[in-house]
């Protein structure tokens, strides 16, 4: 049924009646404004036809803000069709907004607006205005539809926008103090003010300047296994991580050539003590074997020391644990046939509870820490129990990593030492430096990377 039908009959009249007063009684019901406006845009349909529906708020400054479109829960203010209607809107009323129904004609339009009127297929407007009891607007409704809009029509749109006029008011006074309050210049002073003083107080609360880094959980004073001599690593003789005890054999160095110099040594000396007899026993009648066997005694004794010095060597190709511990190493295979000089370090030998965190900060995270800093270690396997941690010391320069970037080696202890975590154990570590304003610390990053792009 709509208002616009020839010669309706009782029956009709009294449906399109009932259906009025069941709209009217749901918008004064409405809980909010936004059900309100929703209720306004589609629930007039069943009353009067149209093809598009827009509900529209004057704001603070005075303009027009889209609040509802008919058939769309959340419309998009930026979007071609309410940008034209808005446009439309603030051409066709540049005057002033006015208080009573207006129809809207392509004909009073500029080509620009005509065209994109004839583009989006309007037919006919009708701008209904919402006004409050006290007469001022609050908003107002735009519909378009393809047959002209009639006197009745208007008149029965009017009386639905009071009624919304009344019931939006009324949930201002619920729920708009806010709205109110910011509305009356000097208490939007005010409140500008304190929101500028909460927001300097906030930006200046003391907050410790932080960075992160990667870590890792080493030994504390560890011992070097190194060679006492030149040589191809033969055999190691402990896995990677195996508890030993001091004077254990770790690895072992090739003895190949020192045992066919030892078993050589050993026949030169035989000859020569042969000889060494054999010279004595004719002493006795030649005094030229007397002035020879003095020769043969240096020799022998040469001879005997060449030999011992080959036993030392090859003591040497073992070499064992210098402390108990574990052993720390690569794989076994990364060292097997592999050449070593003297103090080239294959493992190390670690008390397995003496350890410390070594943190890795990268030179471009540097700040400044205070000695005993706190340093927070976040575990991969364990990610939601952070070990705390003290700075001990903190490397001069920066040296370039594994990975490849330029970073300060900082050592710390741990602060819980009853249960040490495993060395080898990988994380990332928050280090704390001093408080600063919090301000600094958002800002302390853009501005490193303006100087270092701009060079100041």
């Amino acid at each position: 049924m709509t208002a616009q039908a020839a010669s309706p009959t009782p029956e009709q009249q009294i449906v399109f009646l009932s259906s009025l007063l069941q709209l009217e009684k749901r918008i004064r019901h409405a809980q909010t404004i936004p059900e309100l406006l929703f209720c306004l845009a589609n629930e007039t349909l069943r009353l009067i036809n149209y093809k598009q529906a827009l509900v529209w708020e004057i704001g603070l400054s005075g303009g027009l803000r889209l609040k509802t479109i008919s058939g769309i829960d959340r419309p998009e203010r930026n979007a071609p069709f309410p940008s034209f209607v808005k446009k439309l809107l603030n051409t066709s009323f540049a005057k002033g907004l006015p208080r009573t129904p207006q129809p809207l004609e392509p004909a009073e339009l500029d080509n620009h607006l005509r065209d994109q009127w004839q583009t989006w297929e309007c037919g006919h407007g009708l701008w209904v205005p919402i006004l409050a009891p006290q007469g001022n607007i609050l908003g107002g409704m735009i519909l378009f539809r393809h047959v002209p809009w009639g006197e009745q029509e208007c008149a029965l749109f009017e009386r639905l926008a009071e009624t919304a006029g009344h019931a939006w008011m009324a949930l201002y006074k619920k729920a708009g103090t806010l709205r109110r309050t910011w509305s009356s210049p000097g208490r939007r002073t005010l409140i500008k003010m304190f929101l500028l003083l909460a927001f300097a107080g906030i930006m200046a609360l003391p907050v410790h300047l932080s960075a992160i880094a990667p870590a890792r959980i080493v030994p504390r004073n560890p011992v070097i296994v190194s060679p006492g001599m030149e040589g191809v690593v033969r055999d190691i003789l402990v896995k990677p991580n195996q508890k030993v005890v001091k004077d254990q054999p770790l690895f072992s160095l090739d003895d190949t050539t020192l045992a066919n110099r030892l078993e050589i040594g050993e026949k030169e000396i035989k000859v020569v003590t042969a000889e060494y007899t054999n010279i004595q026993q004719k002493a006795f009648n030649d005094p030229r074997a007397r002035e020879k066997i003095l020769f043969l005694k240096a020799q022998l004794d040469q001879k005997n020391a060449e030999l011992e010095y080959i036993r030392a060597l090859l003591a040497k190709t073992v070499i064992r644990s210098p402390e108990p511990g574990i052993a720390i190493f690569q794989e076994p295979d990364a060292w097997m046939g592999k050449p070593v000089v003297i103090g080239e370090k294959v493992m190390t030998v670690a008390d397995p509870d003496q350890v410390e965190l070594e943190v890795m900060l990268p030179a471009d995270e540097a700040i400044h820490l205070a000695p005993r800093a706190e340093i927070l270690f976040f575990l991969n396997i364990a990610p939601e129990a952070p070990l705390e941690a003290r700075l001990e010391f903190m490397s001069y320069e920066p040296l370039i990593t594994p990975e490849g970037f330029l970073a300060f080696t900082l050592k710390a202890t741990l602060v819980d030492q009853s249960s040490p975590p495993r060395i080898g154990l990988q994380g990332t570590a928050k280090v704390l430096g001093e408080k600063v304003p919090l301000v600094y610390y958002l800002l302390r990053r853009p501005l490193t990377a303006l100087r270092t792009r701009l060079g100041i």
